[in-house]
This record gives structure tokens, sequence and C-alpha cells, in this order.
């Protein structure tokens, strides 16, 4: 799923790695982090995943690092073998996606926070010493 970020959102992420990139980097990974914990949870609240040992959905989880060139990584996901057959199927068994669900149903408060952080990183950037945003 592609989700884009207005310019201005853009722009101050941007312009924050280059004049503040700690206090950018700061506010980008407290964004991922709240996605990531959203859309975890949301998986798990889901329903598709088997109760009877808890396994599987035990086995989602999430992970937030900050990378070069990509900048803040978030990813939710399974090692479990188990978890691909429940989201792809099998030929015996009709496949129950939650991550593409999960991701469909929550995109705009993924976006909304990503946004709210590029808001805060502009306004950061205008306390700065003859910063503007």
């Amino acid at each position: 799923m592609q989700m884009l970020i207005t310019p201005y959102g853009l722009a101050a992420w941007v312009r924050g790695l280059s004049e503040a990139p700690t206090m950018a980097q700061r506010e980008m990974r407290a964004a991922m982090e709240e996605v990531t914990l959203l859309l975890e949870r949301d998986v798990k609240a889901l329903g598709h995943y088997p109760r009877d040992t808890g396994l599987t959905q035990d086995g989602i989880s999430r992970d937030v690092s900050f990378s070069q060139p990509m900048g803040v990584l978030g990813v939710v996901g399974s090692a479990s073998p188990v978890a691909a057959f429940l989201e792809f199927g099998t030929k015996r068994m009709k496949a129950r996606p939650s991550f593409p669900d999960v991701m469909a149903r929550q995109q705009f408060k993924v976006l909304r926070t990503f946004e709210d952080a590029a808001g805060r990183i502009a306004a950061k950037l205008r306390a700065l010493p003859g910063g503007t945003a």
C-alpha cells in the first residue's frame, strides 16, 4: 500500500534532518513507534489467528529503527511460518489476510500521525534562532 505525506510535511522532515537531525529523528521515531504499536495491536485483535496455542498471534511483533537512506523504518510482522499460510492461504485453506486489512483500515490515522510529527518538526525549527519552516 502506498501512502503519501503532503509536500509541506515532507519538506519539514527533510529540513529537520538537515538542520536538526537529532530532533527530527526523535520525532520521526516516536511517530513510527506509535504507528507500529497501533498496527501490531490491530492485527492481533483482528482474530484471524488461531487461539488454541496463541503461538502465531504471540509471534506478531514490531520493530523500529533509523537507517539511511530510508529514514525511519517500521516493521510489523511475524517470523512464524504459519503466519504466511494464514495470510496467503494454502491449497486447502482460504487466505485470511490481516496485515493488508489493518493497513487499509488505519491508513488515515497512520498518515495523520506522520503529518503531526512533521508539524512538530516544523514548529521546533521555527523556534530555533533564525528559524523558519
